[in-house]
């Protein structure tokens, strides 16, 4: 039966599980209070229990790296717990009363759009222009704690309501909505802010959208989807739909050696949540994971592993944007690597090297016979050089299977 009302908000966590919010209050028959969980085949999970859950609308749902998840809206009251339209909710559904903004004032109209744009910041977007009876105008940061990031330098803001959010790798945030300025500069309905909250001079979409921009979504070469109510962008007739060129993503998978490997992305490419590195040896007929790995900066590195000496290394990862950010999308690459070739060059490499020890042995042994001490000690530290490369080429072939 599904939703028995509008559906604002899908979110979709790494073990594929699907968070669903919106105006409902049933779901599937079942009484769910304007958010539900659904296990990978569309059922409802009956592990997360939000209680009542949202006494109104929740607008927007965003799923942080260690499982809680950010829930926006318009409501008041969460699970019986009194809030301020955003809450953060444990991995069962229990409101999170560690998280600031449960507790005080929080915003003073509905949040329509929240973005995790990593070290543990949270950004929002929406109707509201205070937070924490604080002027922000209607885009606010939160540290991870839910309070007020007041390094997070929006000035006045924009000048109506901010409806969707979409962060760049870079860590740039697209904004979109019905305002048509950014703190006092024209934007027409579209800006990108910088990484501390600023408007980022460098973007230009000319004068912009003639209505209403709902909808923005990251492509992986950088370039941008613009969807809303409008009927030309930057004068050009685009009616509810464009895409704008917003500079050159750029992204390399890399099999280091059979026991690492890397993805490293750069540029305004969509800031993805990692699904995972995964290996075939059967052009790609089917899939082993491999693990999630480890992000620094703009590289995720995988290490700790076992590869077979050929085969094909996928990587994935998830991107949200849409319409309250409620939509989500998959970033990834692909690569095959062989090697054999490698294995066998470090194995002569070796086998040359240890034929060399054997040789400079022989020669110290005749050499200390005819007591030639300085020949012995030539001798002895090209042996130690020859001995050295040996244990090189070896560790180098204990990274390949």
């Amino acid at each position: 039966a599904g939703a028995a009302g509008i559906v604002y908000a899908i979110a979709v966590q790494p073990d594929g599980r699907i968070l669903v919010g919106g105006l409902f209050e049933k779901f599937a028959g079942v009484t769910c209070g304007r958010i539900v969980r659904l296990d990978s085949d569309g059922s409802i999970d009956t592990t997360f229990n939000p209680g009542v859950g949202a006494d109104d609308a929740v607008y927007s749902i965003a799923v942080q790296p260690d499982g809680q998840i950010l829930v926006g809206g318009n409501f008041l009251n969460f699970g019986g717990t009194a809030v301020k339209r955003i809450v953060r909710l444990s991995a069962t559904g229990v409101v999170d009363n560690s998280f600031v903004s449960a507790v005080d004032d929080g915003a003073n109209d509905r949040v329509t759009t929240i973005v995790l744009p990593g070290e543990g910041r949270i950004l929002i977007g929406g109707y509201f222009t205070e937070f924490d009876a604080t002027n922000r105008g209607r885009v606010a940061g939160l540290s991870s704690s839910g309070a007020l990031d007041t390094s997070y330098a929006t000035g006045i803001g924009a000048d109506g309501n901010v409806l969707t959010m979409a962060v760049q790798n870079d860590g740039k945030v697209l904004i979109g909505g019905v305002f048509s300025q950014y703190d006092t500069v024209a934007c027409g309905r579209i800006a990108r802010l910088d990484p501390v909250g600023g408007l980022d001079g460098t973007f230009n979409a000319g004068v912009g959208a003639d209505g209403e921009v709902s909808a923005i979504a990251l492509q992986e070469d950088g370039n941008l989807l613009v969807g809303g109510d409008f009927d030309n962008f930057n004068t050009t007739a685009q009616p509810f739909l464009t895409r704008f060129g917003n500079g050159a993503a750029v992204q390399t998978l890399t099999v280091v050696d059979g026991t690492r490997l890397s993805w490293t992305r750069s540029g305004p490419g969509p800031k993805a949540i990692p699904i995972g590195f995964e290996v075939s040896t059967d052009n790609g007929v089917s899939w082993s994971l491999l693990g999630t790995g480890t992000q620094a900066g703009g590289t995720l590195t995988l290490t700790g592993q076992d590869l077979p000496v050929q085969g094909t290394i996928r990587v994935n990862a998830r991107t949200a944007g849409g319409f309250l950010g409620g939509s989500a999308g998959l970033v990834g690459d692909q690569v095959f690597f062989d090697h054999g070739p490698i294995i066998a060059g470090l194995q002569s490499q070796m086998a040359a090297s240890k034929a060399k020890e054997a040789k400079f042995k022989k020669q110290i042994r005749k050499a200390k016979k005819a007591k030639k001490a300085s020949l012995v000690k030539s001798l002895t530290k090209k042996l130690k050089a020859a001995s050295a490369n040996t244990k090189k080429f070896l560790a180098d072939l204990q990274r390949y299977p």
